[in-house]
């Protein structure tokens, strides 16, 4: 996939940015990355669906509504991880 071949018009780039999400692009390929820069996965653009990687490794291939889907789960995941830490942490203060 050219990146010319990405359509950054359409209506679910708005959708991914909206969730924090930036799209990059590399070597003439299209990425979504991690919101935490301690984890490991991505999103890679490929024939009209969206490939998790984890450490490189290749794990499903998403429609673009089930990538948005995973997306807003995963900043679901890290708000919530943040906040239980931060109660945590004043718990104990």
């Amino acid at each position: 996939m050219q990146m010319q071949d990405f359509d950054t018009s359409h209506p679910y780039v708005s959708k991914i940015k909206a969730l924090g999400y930036s799209l990059t692009f590399e070597k003439s390929q299209t990425f979504i990355k991690s919101l935490n820069s301690d984890e490991s996965w991505y999103l890679k653009y490929i024939d009209e669906r969206w490939l998790l990687c984890v450490n490189d490794v290749p794990q499903i291939a998403f429609l673009p509504e089930e990538a948005l889907k995973f997306l807003a789960y995963r900043k679901f995941h890290i708000k919530s991880k943040r906040s239980q830490s931060l109660r945590f942490k004043s718990a104990f203060a």
